[in-house]
């Protein structure tokens, strides 16, 4: 079994479609974080997504196979 990898902080919409590809296709991950882009009146076009907002799509789409997310409390 591989070894678990820690949730990074934010990422880029590559590195999010990179996370989920094996669970999804690619579109709809595209989708789902333009979304919550949208919503938060954020333009769909950046590339960075940041905490907040990547924080928000792995709470409401799970955590990706093959990470965890670390306790910074």
């Amino acid at each position: 079994m591989a070894v678990k990898k820690p949730l990074p902080y934010s990422v880029t919409k590559e590195e999010l479609v990179t996370m989920y590809l094996d669970q999804k296709p690619q579109l709809r991950i595209i989708t789902q974080i333009n979304e919550i882009l949208k919503e938060k009146n954020i333009s769909i076009h950046i590339k960075k997504i940041e905490h907040p907002e990547f924080m928000e799509y792995v709470e409401t789409y799970g955590t990706p196979k093959g990470y965890y997310i670390e306790d910074n409390d």
